[in-house]
């Protein structure tokens, strides 16, 4: 690396980490949530990431699920954080189409993630 210079790494939500670069606290922040950002902060985007929708591999789900309008599909909604990026955008993508999904739910460990999803509970 370049001398003189320190990489700290800092994890937290866009909205966290959006206020760290505006107290000084870190010099760059890399982030989902491209938004509107206000004066003094500038927001460069990097690259164009597509969201991805994960299932578990014993449910049947049909692609046309998720875009007819005023589709029920009985799944549960499963999320890291009710206030991510990825979460929000799905769900603006959801509400315009008047889709509704089962219950939303917020875990924060990986591993029960991935339990559910193998067991089907999502």
């Amino acid at each position: 690396m370049a001398p003189d210079v320190t990489i700290k790494v800092e994890l937290g939500t866009a909205y966290s980490i959006k206020d760290m670069v505006l107290r000084s606290e870190v010099d760059l922040a890399v982030s989902f949530n491209m938004g509107s950002y206000e004066s003094p902060l500038t927001a460069l985007p990097l690259c164009s990431e597509e969201l991805g929708l994960f299932g578990s591999p014993r449910l049947k789900i049909e692609k046309e699920q998720f875009f007819l309008p005023n589709h029920y599909p009985n799944l549960n909604l499963l999320t890291w954080n009710f206030t991510s990026g990825p979460f929000r955008f799905f769900k603006r993508f959801l509400d315009k189409r008047g889709i509704c999904m089962g219950k939303d739910m917020q875990v924060s460990s990986r591993n029960i993630i991935n339990t559910f999803l193998e067991s089907g509970f999502v």
